[in-house]
């Protein structure tokens, strides 16, 4: 089996203020709820390029730090 995580950032708390990035309860801990797993039997090679293909259509003509 082949699997990959994706921590994705997430708004949250510091001293009250708002930040934008990962979430941790403890040191080495992310919290699952901001992650994206991808498993597979086989090499995920193939899938992950064709999300990335599918992404490159969505986003054609816009810059890569565009936010």
């Amino acid at each position: 089996m082949t699997g990959v995580r994706v921590y994705l950032p997430m708004p949250g708390p510091v001293d009250g203020d708002r930040f934008k990035g990962f979430i941790t309860h403890h040191g080495g801990d992310g919290d699952s709820s901001s992650a994206v797993t991808f498993l597979g039997a086989r090499d995920l090679r193939p899938m992950l390029r064709q999300l990335l293909a599918r992404l490159d259509d969505h986003y054609e003509g816009t810059s890569l730090h565009d936010d």
